[in-house]
């Protein structure tokens, strides 16, 4: 059986990557510290390109693919560092085909696949940890539809978006719900983050007495778990792409910089290195395709196989972008090198929907209640057969 990619969704990964190699290098991401629009050709070009219509229907102005078709894509938004703003439109779209009724998929999906509708995600909160359990903004039903009230911290482009997924706790429900609402909506207040990751623009995201009619709910039960698994799914793959231009960027500077009258890639230390970060990032790449595939035909398994991509890839982007700065030696640390760029972006994605330890966790969590639930099915069985014994 061939697990492999097949050759049209190689060619729709490679058509990207000379996009992007080619009109948003990594000087675009110096300049971009102080000259943030570059992002807007950016989306603009994405959008050109059919990124935001691969997971949109046929019926509603998109190509119809499915979550594995936009893997390989993924990697190259991580591999060039792409506006986060993408990964959240990304998710959302996924969010929406599967969650959303009729009027809001017709309401909000063509504006998504012609890239006229960027969407940003308000999940995480302070003092809520990882995970959705310690969420405490509230959706209170009123007349004709909800009041929501909270602050959301580290949303990603939240200014220049046109519709925010914002994640309440309905008072009657323990389950979370999803709530789409209009970016420029009265009570909705914006404050800019500082973050490691210079790269991109976060902010808190306030909201007091926020009215909604009934139709900004998506989906009830399970959506927000959704929303929240392709998310870190997501995130998992974008690690996956930042592993694989690290140990690019270091493998060919290893083979150009010479010491001593040798290249420096002849020489263990440097070769054992190189070796030690292939094979972590090709065994995380592994572990992203499953979670793809998780996510896109086996939601049952996507939790597990999403906690075991996220940590996994966490790890070996972050020793992957530590490796090739190390290769590099001084030079490695410089501003103008760029490589710290990859470095902060690993660095905000790892502990992003998530951290490793928080996803390990839940994967020991539900690994021990299936084996406990499994002992006792074996106990009841058991059992039942020695009563059939019994005289």
């Amino acid at each position: 059986m061939n697990f492999d990619f097949s050759a049209e969704q190689y060619e729709f990964r490679d058509a990207f990557r000379d996009y992007l190699a080619r009109d948003y290098p990594l000087a675009a991401h110096v300049r971009q510290a102080t000259d943030y629009p570059l992002a807007t050709p950016l989306w603009a070009g994405l959008s050109g390109m059919g990124l935001f219509g691969m997971l949109v229907p046929e019926a509603h102005g998109g190509l119809g693919l499915g979550f594995i078709d936009l893997a390989l894509v993924l990697e190259e938004l991580g591999r060039s560092l792409a506006t986060p703003a993408a990964a959240d439109t990304l998710a959302a779209t996924d969010l929406l085909v599967r969650y959303g009724t009729p009027a809001q998929q017709a309401c909000w999906l063509p504006g998504i696949a012609s890239g006229t509708v960027r969407v940003a995600l308000a999940v995480a909160e302070d003092g809520a940890g990882h995970g959705l359990d310690g969420l405490v903004t509230s959706a209170r039903p009123i007349a004709g539809g909800y009041r929501l009230d909270g602050t959301k911290l580290m949303v990603a482009e939240a200014a220049t978006a046109d519709l925010l997924l914002v994640v309440a706790r309905l008072p009657s429900q323990q389950q979370l719900s999803v709530f789409a609402l209009p970016r420029d909506a009265t009570g909705i207040a914006l404050r800019p983050h500082t973050t490691l990751d210079i790269g991109a623009r976060y902010v808190e995201v306030t909201l007091s007495s926020v009215h909604c009619d009934a139709n900004a709910l998506i989906g009830e039960v399970g959506a927000a778990d959704r929303l929240y698994d392709t998310a870190a799914a997501i995130a998992a793959i974008e690690l996956v792409g930042i592993g694989q231009q690290m140990l690019r960027v270091a493998v060919e500077y290893a083979k150009q910089r010479e010491q001593f009258g040798r290249p420096i890639g002849s020489f263990q230390a440097i070769k054992h290195r190189c070796a030690d970060m292939a094979v972590a990032v090709d065994a995380a790449a592994s572990a992203a395709y499953f979670a793809a595939w998780a996510i896109a035909e086996s939601p049952h398994e996507a939790p597990r196989a999403v906690s075991i991509a996220k940590s996994f890839c966490g790890d070996a982007a972050r020793a992957a972008c530590n490796g090739a700065i190390q290769v590099h030696g001084g030079i490695g640390f410089t501003w103008d090198l760029g490589l710290h760029y990859y470095l902060r972006r690993c660095k905000v994605l790892e502990t992003t929907w998530g951290d490793a330890n928080w996803h390990r966790e839940r994967v020991l969590a539900e690994t021990l209640a299936e084996m406990g639930l499994q002992a006792a099915n074996s106990a009841t069985h058991l059992s039942e057969s020695l009563c059939k014994l019994a005289p």
